[in-house]
């Protein structure tokens, strides 16, 4: 929980709207862990979120056992969230 605080109080000079996390912890129910950390943040902010990158496999070749591991997080209060920062 402690590393989610950096989400907290982000600086937007230094941070993107959007930021891929890789927690190690997830291979369990989410009440523990870092599940019920991303459950709790969750719950406790509702302009930031975090989530489990969703279709990642569609994007890696081959087996990839760690993709249920790779979360986004979205700050949605952030000045460039509804902006697009690359071309498409």
């Amino acid at each position: 929980m402690a590393a989610l605080q950096v989400l907290e109080g982000a600086n937007w000079a230094t941070v993107l709207p959007r930021i891929n996390i890789d927690f190690d912890d997830t291979q369990t129910i989410e009440w523990i862990g870092d599940r019920a950390e991303i459950t709790e943040f969750n719950n406790a902010h509702s302009d930031r979120t975090i989530g489990l990158r969703l279709r990642l496999l569609d994007d890696i070749p081959g087996n990839a056992p760690w993709v249920d591991q790779l979360f986004e997080a979205h700050l949605l209060d952030h000045p460039d969230y509804g902006r697009q920062l690359i071309d498409a």
